[in-house]
């Protein structure tokens, strides 16, 4: 297992062998747009100011996906973390659908740069091989049928799958569940530093090794306060995710969860209807993951979730299991020790799926065990807009676990409301909802 300064390396990471690829920045500067934050929120706001012609800057305190962002399951999917008919009870038919499309919308624009990057040589690891969303209880499997029923009604592809069809390894253990044809995977390092990449092409300024200190409000603008001095500039953008709390202008003081729910009941209760359990923006949730050596056996054809979310893997055109999850079976320590490195109570289940659930050899070496940090917020939905009271500082993040799915459109509406472009799909992820 390897260690970077008590994070973990993800096999992403360590395949698209990540580096420092920007200077730091080296003394006090100004700008129209500030965005914080390197990962794919981060990369894509800066992507989308310098195409509007704005003096955007970014900054990022380790290296371009660092966070999160390099460290995912690689998928590509539609939806919120819900499945539709969940989304349709909380949120109502209307703005289900609006999600749904906004989330289809946002895959759309991934392709878009995908195929900008390939035709510049940039590989993306991208395929569209639809993915496989799985129930392991019958009440479960009424549920994903339900939501691809509902799918299918309002226009979007989704097959039901029975037990048969499933993969020889999976069935016994799985029930069946539901196949979403226009979904896929990525290498998600690679992508995140690819649109770093046109970003920079595009003409943003990108400093890596340059954390934001500290933020202020002042005049008509910000000035954030980095090693290197301050940096002015008319608007700033918290990209930061997990971070999201750090910098945050008026930041809630952090409570004790209220109740005796365990923390798998407050994501999938409380916490969705009643406030995050800290009180804050987001609340930073570990999500843990391994990779195996490359096996000759085909498995698998696309990347595949189940029990809720909390298991999911896929196998590489090499061969190689890319396994992540279970962290509901180590409840509270995710939450409540929020860190990027793996732990022994969560990598135990991924071994089990590996060894035991799909039988294979004891031998299978395993190459990789890391950890990521997600944003998890009240409702489930991102966070995009300006921060309550404040009329120069923006939030953007808090996907729950689907930062693949929202992000890159949801820099997009960032990006409009730093330049004062209206656009009505704000609406759907104002953070006043979240008070």
């Amino acid at each position: 297992m390897q260690q970077v300064e008590g994070n973990s390396l993800s096999f992403w990471q360590d395949e698209a062998r990540l580096a420092q690829r920007y200077q730091a920045l080296d003394g006090p500067a100004e700008a129209d747009v500030v965005v914080i934050g390197g990962g794919i929120t981060g990369t894509a706001c800066a992507l989308w100011l310098a195409r509007d012609g704005k003096r955007v800057m970014m900054l990022e305190r380790e290296t371009i996906a660092h966070g999160a962002s390099g460290r995912n399951g690689g998928f590509l999917l539609a939806g919120t973390v819900e499945t539709y008919d969940r989304a349709i009870a909380h949120f109502g038919r209307e703005r289900a659908r609006d999600l749904y499309r906004f989330s289809v919308a946002n895959n759309a624009l991934v392709r878009a740069l995908i195929e900008e990057l390939e035709g510049q040589g940039w590989p993306t690891g991208y395929r569209q091989t639809g993915s496989l969303r799985l129930a392991d209880s019958p009440e479960e499997l009424a549920e994903v049928q339900e939501g691809a029923r509902l799918l299918n009604e309002d226009g979007w592809r989704a097959e039901m799958i029975d037990e048969d069809r499933l993969p020889p390894r999976l069935r016994g253990h799985y029930l069946g569940g539901a196949y979403h044809p226009n979904d896929g995977e990525i290498q998600p390092a690679r992508l995140v530093t690819g649109i770093a990449e046109l970003a920079r092409q595009a003409g943003a300024l990108i400093y890596e090794r340059t954390p934001a200190l500290n933020m202020r409000e002042e005049g008509a603008g910000v000035a954030i306060e980095t090693p290197a001095g301050v940096v002015r500039a008319h608007k700033a953008i918290l990209a930061t995710n997990a971070w999201l709390n750090d910098l945050s202008p008026n930041r809630a003081v952090e409570t004790s969860p209220s109740g005796s729910l365990s923390i798998q009941e407050m994501e999938r209760e409380g916490v969705r209807s009643s406030g995050t359990a800290t009180g804050r923006i987001v609340t930073p949730t570990r999500g843990q993951m391994l990779a195996t050596a490359p096996i000759s056996e085909h498995l698998f054809d696309c990347p595949i979730y189940a029990h809720e979310g909390y298991q999911y893997w896929r196998q590489l055109q090499d061969g190689r299991l890319v396994v992540g999850g279970w962290r509901d079976l180590a409840p509270d320590l995710d939450q409540r020790d929020p860190t990027q490195a793996p732990t022994d109570a969560v990598q135990r289940h991924l071994d089990r799926f590996v060894y035991e659930t799909l039988r294979l050899p004891a031998t299978l070496a395993i190459t990789h065990r890391w950890a990521g940090l997600m944003a998890f917020t009240s409702d489930s939905l991102p966070v995009v807009g300006f921060a309550p009271g404040s009329e120069h500082i923006l939030l953007c993040g808090g996907y729950t676990g689907h930062g693949n799915a929202m992000a890159v459109s949801c820099a997009r509406l960032a990006a409009n409301l730093a330049c004062r472009i209206a656009n009505s799909q704000t609406e759907l992820f104002a953070p006043e909802r979240l008070r």
